[in-house]
């Protein structure tokens, strides 16, 4: 069993689309929930601009 998370995010215009899902993926290694589920967990993020 596992689960896919699809957030949604939108970023500042001239924001590097690509850091910032590299820093939203780093996040996952420390955030509590994340950390705490005893299944696999993937994360489907999208970026829009706004």
């Amino acid at each position: 069993m596992g689960a896919t998370l699809r957030p949604a995010m939108m970023l500042a215009v001239n924001t590097n689309a690509l850091v910032a899902n590299a820093v939203h993926m780093k996040v996952h290694d420390v955030h509590l929930i994340v950390t705490s589920m005893n299944f696999p967990m993937a994360c489907n993020a999208q970026y829009g601009l706004g």
